[in-house]
């Protein structure tokens, strides 16, 4: 009876503990709200931001990640009795460019991405906040790179250059992970790293593994709580960045209809289109570009009426430049595989570090030395793992359930087997007093 008894508790933590095993990893990823003790003084406070998402507000912070070099943030109290003082966070800035133009005080740089400054809102006001270029005539420069795919090795050293080069920024061309969108702010601490802003083109690995409804828009909504809209451009020192959201098998019409208007605004000047996808695989045979033929043949379309448009992109995993209808386009590699489909001297991993002077554009790619599965492997367990498991707690509390019922089932083994052995014993030796009866 206690044998059976003990049997269905081990049964009930290990299948307690499975569950909330798997379950960790189909829940939705958590969405940023106020803390319901903040939500009155929150009441009277609108916040707008331009080229900057929201991360967290609360009645005393309020914290953005900006998605553009120069982001503007408005902040009003509607409070018609009472003033207040606000702390604005922004993150993922250079400090080497931004300069905060402003109505604050106290400003500091918490760290080389992040700057705080305290805001002093009296009754029924507004202030506006804008981040400007120290340096609007220098060169820009920027790395660009695709494909990390969970290969934080290579990743690391990738952002170790940046933090020694200090470009202005730098752009990743999607594929971050496989299915588990908790990854994305496993991403957004790693890129801080970087000690420069990192902006993200979202690629097609970012929308598999989609278990909710509708197709993909669901991962999308995660991927933008960190990392921002899926399509935009800025202007930075006389040039357009364009972000392309590539990652679904369509782009469609409204985006096109955005990047068609987003092209056609402003004077000539050079343009960087920063995508996952080709819109055309220079290998013969081989069709890993956007997959909706009359997007593609519509985006070709767009792009080539400016003649000095660049699009950088990623998706193939192997090193080529090259023209396509007249576009140059740079496939700039990855930092997941080492070895192409096509070429291995095109496979290396590696990025491309891009300088744009006022007459001139200077593209290099730079070499990453690569890392084996053992030692991807080794990262994932001995860092990712420990992160996810203590942002997850469900995922926490279910392996503490297996623990106990392994442990459980071992010291069962162990006591039946001791019991086992003392049998044979007595039937081997047995006592005088079994002897006699």
């Amino acid at each position: 009876m206690k044998n059976s008894w003990f049997g269905l508790a081990l049964a009930f933590l290990a299948g307690a503990g499975l569950a909330l095993v798997l379950g960790s990893f189909f829940s939705p990823a958590p969405e940023i709200r106020a803390s319901p003790a903040d939500r009155n003084m929150l009441f009277y406070l609108e916040v707008e931001a331009d080229g900057a998402i929201p991360v967290r507000m609360t009645a005393r912070e309020v914290e953005f990640r900006a998605i553009v070099p120069c982001p503007r943030i408005q902040i009003s109290n509607e409070n018609p009795d009472d003033g207040c003082v606000v702390v604005v966070i922004l993150s993922n800035l250079n400090r080497d460019v931004a300069r905060l133009d402003g109505p604050v005080s106290r400003q500091t740089w918490r760290s080389p991405t992040s700057l705080s400054a305290e805001v002093h809102l009296r009754k029924s006001s507004e202030v506006v906040l804008e981040v400007k270029d120290a340096h609007p005539d220098a060169p820009a420069r920027f790395f660009v790179a695709g494909d990390p795919e969970l290969n934080f090795v290579v990743l690391e050293r990738f952002l170790a250059d940046a933090r020694r080069e200090r470009p202005d920024f730098v752009a990743v061309l999607g594929d971050l992970v496989q299915e588990r969108s908790w990854y994305f702010g496993y991403y957004e601490w790693l890129f801080a790293q970087a000690e420069v802003p990192v902006y993200v083109a979202i690629g097609n690995h970012d929308l598999v593994g989609d278990r909710r409804s509708p197709p993909f828009e669901a991962r999308k909504e995660d991927f933008r709580r960190v990392f921002g809209p899926t399509h935009y451009s800025f202007e930075f020192r006389g040039a357009q960045y364009v972000f392309l959201d590539t990652g679904a098998p369509y782009m469609g019409k409204d985006q096109l209809d955005w990047l068609e208007g987003a092209l056609a605004s402003g004077p000539p000047r050079r343009r960087f289109v920063f995508a996952h996808k080709p819109f055309q695989d220079p290998r013969p045979g081989s069709d890993h570009h956007v997959e909706d033929h009359l997007d593609r043949e519509r985006l070709v379309k767009i792009l080539a009426l400016y003649p000095e448009l660049v699009y950088y992109c990623g998706h193939v995993e192997m090193y080529r430049e090259y023209e396509s209808s007249g576009i140059p386009v740079r496939i700039v590699g990855s930092l997941v595989f080492s070895g192409s489909l096509a070429d291995e001297s095109d496979g290396e991993n590696g990025y491309m570090d891009v300088r744009v002077g006022p007459d001139a554009l200077e593209e290099e790619r730079v070499i990453l030395e690569p890392s084996g599965w053992a030692s991807t492997a080794w990262y994932l367990v001995t860092r990712v793992g420990p992160a996810y498991v203590s942002d997850t707690p469900e995922l926490a509390i279910g392996l503490a359930l297996l623990a106990l019922a392994a442990a459980g089932a071992i010291l069962a083994a162990f006591l039946a087997r001791r019991a086992k052995r003392r049998a044979r014993t007595r039937e081997e030796h047995p006592t005088a007093l079994e002897r006699h009866a």
